[in-house]
């Protein structure tokens, strides 16, 4: 049976409400019933769009989210071509050091799955950028923090914010 995006995309909403609130049984269940209904599509990336669908999807790294650092920098239009692919290349050569020397950010030391299903989040107590914590760790050579000391040494944060 053929539906339209748009018909698909109602469709969708209203099994992903039923499937995320539903016992582990139901959602079998669910989950056939959409498959059927659709009629195409593997179980495993049901399963994904089901749990996915409705929430905003947010990339994290080391604790920061990234594209809203990205989106509050370059917004929310649609970039297409070359020109708009080297600006952006340009932007993201001010961005990248910014967001890896001079921004802080939590970091998750721990993950514990409360009696109720949520789960709980502990961060490090001090909040660090992802630049310190390549200096403390220990797997990093001392010639790659060097390195490292030499291209931060170089950056003004002023400066930086001006380019962007």
């Amino acid at each position: 049976m053929g539906f339209t995006m748009a018909e698909r995309k109602k469709i969708r909403a209203e099994y992903a409400k039923r499937y995320r609130k539903a016992k582990k049984a139901e959602k079998t269940k669910i989950l056939n019933e959409y498959l059927e209904l659709i009629g195409k599509g593997s179980r495993k990336y049901a399963i994904f769009i089901l749990n996915r669908e409705g929430k905003k999807q947010l990339r994290f790294i080391d604790g920061k989210n990234v594209n809203d650092v990205i989106r509050k920098t370059v917004e929310h239009f649609r970039y297409e071509g070359d020109d708009a692919f080297t600006a952006l290349k340009k932007v993201y050569s001010y961005l990248n050091p910014l967001i890896n020397c001079f921004y802080s950010a939590k970091k998750t030391v721990d993950k514990k799955t409360l009696p109720n299903g949520k789960v709980k989040k502990i961060f490090e107590k001090q909040l660090k950028t992802p630049y310190e914590r390549l200096l403390e760790h220990p797997a990093v050579s001392q010639q790659d923090k060097k390195r490292a000391m030499k291209i931060k040494a170089a950056l003004d944060i002023v400066a930086l914010h001006e380019k962007l």
